[in-house]
C-alpha cells in the first residue's frame, strides 16, 4: 500500500545529505517505513535511497622538493668517474738557456760558424768580448795552407776542418791556461785515429777524439790515461760531447750526445798549461783528423745545471 500526500503525490523516502567536500557522498538514509498493515499480498513501501553527493576539488599541486646533495665516487671497473670542475689554466713557462759566455769561468771559445773563407781558407772573426770567439790576434798556425773551411757544414754552419799532420797543426800563441779543474765541451766529428783535439806539453790535461771504441779519452800527457768514455764514436758523424776533470780529487766525467757516458777517479796533478789545439808535440801521428764546430773549456767543473743549459745551446745551435 502506498502513501500519498494531500495533492495525490506518493510520499517516497527523503534524498541523503551531499557528500563531504573531496570525498565521494555516501548513500542517503532510508526514508521513514510505513507502519501500516500490508494489504494482502503486499510488501511495503521502502525510501527511495539518498542521491550521492559531488566529488571533492582536487587538491593544489605540491611545492618542488629541494635538491639532494651530490656524492661523487669513483667509477666501476669500466665506467668513468665523475669528472671534477676544471681548474684554471696554467701559468705560461718560457725555459731560458744560458749563453755559454754568462757562465763564469769561460776560459776558451772558438765557434767555427764564425768563420769566413775565402777558397777554403779560414778567416776567424773576432768577437765582441774576447775570449768568446778565438781571434787572430790569439792564434799562429804551423802551416797557412794546414786548415781549412769544412766543404761539410753542420746545421747549415761553417766548421773548421783539420786534416791531420803537420799541415793541421793549429796552436794558441797565447792565453796559455791551466786545465787542472776543468770544464771542455766539444762539437765535432773524428776521421781518423790517435786524435789529438787539445793538449799541451807534458803534464798538461790532453782531450783525444777518435773513431772506434777508444775514441774519447783524458790523458795527461805523455803520462799516463785519466778515464775514457763508454760510448764509441762512427768515424765522420758529428757529436755533442763534454768532459770535466779535477785533479785534486781526481774525479772525471764524460758526456756523449747529452747522457751520462762514464765516469771515476784517478788523480793526476796537472801541473802544465794546455795550448795546442789540434795536435800533439810528440808526433804528426797524434794529429787531430776531423772536423771542429765548437769548442768551449771552462776553468772549474761544473755544476749539472750548468753542463745541461750549454748542451741545450749547442743542441738549438748545432742540433746534435
Amino acid at each position: 500500500m502506498r502513501l500519498f500526500d494531500a495533492n495525490g503525490i506518493p510520499k517516497d523516502g527523503s534524498p541523503g545529505p551531499a557528500g563531504a567536500n573531496g570525498v565521494a557522498g555516501a548513500d542517503g538514509p532510508m526514508g521513514p517505513a510505513a507502519f501500516m498493515a500490508a494489504q494482502d499480498g503486499e510488501d511495503g513501501w521502502h525510501a527511495v535511497p539518498g542521491e550521492r553527493g559531488p566529488a571533492g576539488a582536487a587538491g593544489a599541486a605540491g611545492a618542488r622538493g629541494s635538491d639532494g646533495p651530490i656524492i661523487w665516487l669513483p667509477g666501476e671497473d669500466g665506467e668513468d668517474g665523475m669528472m671534477g670542475p676544471q681548474g684554471p689554466a696554467g701559468a705560461s713557462t718560457v725555459t731560458t738557456v744560458d749563453y755559454p759566455g754568462t757562465v763564469a769561468d769561460l776560459v776558451y771559445w772558438i765557434d767555427a760558424s764564425k768563420l769566413l773563407g775565402t777558397n777554403g781558407r779560414p778567416i776567424f772573426m773576432l768577437g765582441n768580448r774576447t775570449p768568446w770567439i778565438l781571434g787572430p790576434a790569439a792564434l799562429a798556425q804551423t802551416n797557412s795552407n794546414g786548415l781549412t773551411v769544412d766543404t761539410t757544414q753542420l746545421n747549415g754552419l761553417n766548421c773548421l776542418l783539420f786534416p791531420g799532420g803537420a799541415t793541421g797543426r793549429f796552436t794558441l800563441a797565447s792565453a796559455y791556461f791551466p786545465m787542472n779543474q776543468s770544464t771542455i765541451f766539444v762539437v765535432g766529428r773524428a776521421t781518423g785515429a790517435s786524435s789529438v783535439v787539445l793538449s799541451g806539453p807534458q803534464n798538461s790535461l790532453e782531450l783525444d777524439f777518435q773513431p772506434g771504441a777508444s775514441g774519447i779519452n783524458l790523458t795527461k800527457t805523455f803520462v799516463a790515461v785519466i778515464g775514457s768514455c763508454t760510448a764509441s764514436p762512427v768515424s765522420g758523424t758529428f757529436y755533442q760531447f763534454n768532459a770535466t776533470y779535477n785533479d785534486s780529487s781526481g774525479a772525471y766525467a764524460f758526456r756523449f750526445a747529452r747522457a751520462a757516458a762514464g765516469s771515476g777517479t784517478n788523480a793526476q796533478a796537472i801541473t802544465a798549461s794546455s795550448a795546442a789545439l789540434g795536435y800533439n808535440a810528440g808526433g804528426n801521428v797524434n794529429d787531430f783528423k776531423g772536423s771542429l764546430a765548437e769548442m768551449l773549456i771552462y776553468a772549474r767543473v761544473l755544476s749539472g745545471t750548468e753542463i745541461a743549459n750549454v748542451e741545450s745551446y749547442l743542441l738549438n745551435k748545432w742540433g746534435v
